[in-house]
């Protein structure tokens, strides 16, 4: 699966999980290349018109995953992916 963090009116894009739980290493989620995968936190800032990318062998269930985002370095999240395998 992927999600497209193309947004207009944002320069950039701040990505935040508030629940991560994923078969690791067979199931994560990579952003500009880096591959988040286990119970680890994901906070970081893009660039917009970046590619969110979620890869699973569908082997094993976990929880899943919230990831919620605002433009630059906004921290009051009201938009969000949320993602239960």
């Amino acid at each position: 699966m992927k999600w497209s963090t193309k947004v207009a009116t944002c320069a950039t894009i701040r990505l935040y999980s508030t629940t991560f739980d994923t078969e690791s290493p067979y199931d994560y989620i990579k952003i500009e290349g880096t591959e988040y995968s286990g119970n680890t936190s994901i906070d970081v800032e893009i660039a917009k018109d970046q590619t969110v990318y979620f890869h699973s062998d569908d082997s094993v269930t976990k929880s899943g995953f919230v990831l919620k985002w605002a433009c630059g370095t906004y921290t009051n999240y009201v938009n969000s992916l949320e993602f239960f395998i």
